[in-house]
């Protein structure tokens, strides 16, 4: 049976670090009840106060670059809560 609330709603398992740095952290996972769907998770709330207009701007950016990639019905910018 699948979760009835949206997406963007069902929480986030992490499985894979693929880039922590200054600006952001990078995680690929899965959401709750959906292990066939993978997910990249981009969280800018754990920087330093002075690099978050930066890392906000290159989130932004590489977003818009994405929105072209992944599988069919799969959210473009690769969003999690």
């Amino acid at each position: 049976m699948s979760d009835p609330r949206p997406l963007s709603r069902v929480r986030f398992l992490p499985e894979t670090v693929h880039k922590r740095d200054i600006f952001s952290e990078t995680l690929l996972g899965h959401l709750a009840g959906r292990a066939d769907l993978p997910v990249v998770r981009r969280k800018l709330d754990g920087m330093p106060r002075y690099a978050r207009p930066i890392a906000g701007w290159l989130a932004r950016r590489e977003a818009r670059g994405a929105g072209d990639r992944g599988p069919p019905g799969a959210d473009p910018r690769g969003c999690a809560p």
